[in-house]
C-alpha cells in the first residue's frame, strides 16, 4: 500500500510477481462484487476514493490471465501484505 493510503483513498503496487500484472480490483465483501481500480503511469493502482474499509480483499490478473486473491489486505499506508502463492 502507498504512503497516505486508508479507507478514504486506495493505492496499491503489486511486485515481485512472476508475470506483468494487467488488473487489479478490490472486494470489501469478501468476493462477492469486485471493483476496478485506473493504473497509475508510476504502477500503481488507485481508487481516489477508498474502499470504505479499514480492509479488503485484493484480486490481481496477469496479463495472461492467472489470478491471485489477497484476503484481508489492510487499507493502511505502507503496508505490505504477501500473498500465499504467486501468477500460474
Amino acid at each position: 500500500m502507498k504512503s497516505g493510503s486508508s479507507q478514504y483513498y486506495f493505492a496499491a503496487q503489486v511486485v515481485n510477481a512472476k508475470r506483468r500484472t494487467a488488473k487489479l480490483q478490490v472486494s470489501t465483501n469478501q468476493g462477492k462484487t469486485w471493483m476496478g481500480t485506473e493504473r497509475q503511469d508510476y504502477n500503481f493502482f488507485n481508487i481516489n476514493s477508498g474502499t470504505g474499509t479499514n480492509s479488503a480483499w485484493v484480486k490481481v490478473t496477469s496479463h495472461v490471465g492467472t489470478t491471485v486473491v489477497i484476503k484481508d489486505v489492510p487499507m493502511t499506508g505502507d503496508a505490505i501484505t504477501k500473498a500465499s502463492k504467486n501468477y500460474a
